[in-house]
């Protein structure tokens, strides 16, 4: 039974994704633009919103071999049909070669698909945004020694305590190092460690859920995501320029990453009640069943927008009529929401696709 609630985080943190990959580039003439930066950091936590999600109801599952084959079915499948409709159209889409020119290629292109998947990279077009699974790939197979862990701490609220009070200076110490002591990044092991802890955050999250609402409310985790975020820029802004320049926790691996994503998560619980059936809570839920798709082609409707002037379009547009900073935040927002709508409206068409195929194979 999904939660409304969840499932509202869930759709805010597909948002924030997109927010990312929509961005103004926050460095004008070699220097930040400090409205731009702020953001970029607005928009920087929705990776750390899914892991913690994850940990949520992740480590119900009791049988390893089910959670292979439905990682298998469920994001292994699509995510191999998109890196191959990319592979082959993405150069008639995107670059505008003839369709011929873009499904054929030379043995060179077929040896760096190899060499990228012994990497364990995405070297396909269009298609770099698929680290996260990658990286989630790498902590499916940890499983089983981070289930053992969390069943192992499940009933000890002393051990859990330990383990946040760790974890949490581990995520501190490297963000003061700028990541140099640990090395986070968004490739194999190196994400996967940060995500294995951040799935762990969540199942004691969620365990404690509602004792944990009662010591706070969303007046207060809106001011701290706020105050957080302001709190980044000025660190950032302030060490721009040396060698410790601190841009790392702009990264859903930071600790201030994971408290701004654990205050969405928060706030979206105060807003929505699980416990009643409402119209809300429906359509929260329906589109929320949609942004694993939405998330697998926003890149390639990003890239599209941009390579055929679009999104060149709006922001001359949109800026033409609210000048400043505030017109830079309206055309986020206007991209964000276009980019939703467009690969939600792919997905659908897809998934009616599938069904409609699904119906004519078994009638025969």
């Amino acid at each position: 039974m999904r939660k409304a609630s969840v499932e509202l985080a869930r759709l805010i943190a597909c948002l924030l994704v997109i927010g990312v990959h929509v961005s103004l580039s926050t460095v004008v003439n070699d220097t930040y633009d400090a409205s731009r930066l702020l953001s970029a950091c607005l928009v920087a936590d929705g990776v750390a919103i899914f892991w913690l999600i994850s940990g949520f109801f992740m480590f119900n599952t009791k049988s390893y071999w089910k959670l292979l084959k439905r990682t298998f079915k469920n994001i292994v499948i699509p995510m191999i049909i998109f890196l191959n409709f990319c592979f082959f159209l993405s150069g008639y889409l995107v670059d505008r070669t003839s369709l011929a020119v873009s499904i054929t290629h030379t043995g060179e292109d077929y040896l760096n698909l190899l060499k990228g998947f012994f990497s364990w990279n995405v070297v396909v077009s269009c298609s770099g945004h698929l680290w996260y699974l990658m990286v989630y790939f790498v902590v499916i197979l940890m499983f089983p020694i981070l289930k053992a862990y969390v069943d192992s701490i499940k009933q000890d609220v002393k051990k859990q305590k330990l383990f946040l009070i760790i974890s949490a200076m581990l995520l501190i110490f490297n963000d003061i190092s700028a990541n140099t002591m640990a090395e986070f990044s968004h490739h194999s092991f190196n994400g996967a460690i940060p995500a294995a802890i951040f799935f762990v955050w969540g199942s004691i999250i969620y365990q404690h859920r509602e004792a944990i609402k009662t010591k706070i409310s969303f007046v207060k985790c809106v001011i701290l995501f706020v105050g957080l975020n302001i709190v980044r820029l000025l660190i950032i802004l302030n060490r721009q320029g040396h060698d410790y320049s601190y841009t790392n926790i702009l990264y859903w691996y930071s600790f201030l990453g994971l408290i701004c994503a654990l205050c969405i998560i928060f706030a979206c619980m105060f807003l929505i009640n699980d416990n009643k059936e409402s119209k809300i809570n429906r359509v929260i839920c329906w589109l929320s069943s949609y942004t694993f798709g939405i998330y697998i082609v926003h890149m390639l409707v990003v890239i599209m927008l941009d390579r055929y002037s679009i999104s060149k379009y709006i922001l001359e547009y949109v800026t033409g009529k609210i000048g400043g900073a505030i017109g830079e935040y309206f055309y986020t927002i206007v991209m964000i929401l276009l980019v939703f709508a467009i690969s939600l409206c792919i997905i659908i068409v897809v998934k009616i696709i599938k069904e409609l195929a699904l119906k004519i194979v078994n009638k025969r």
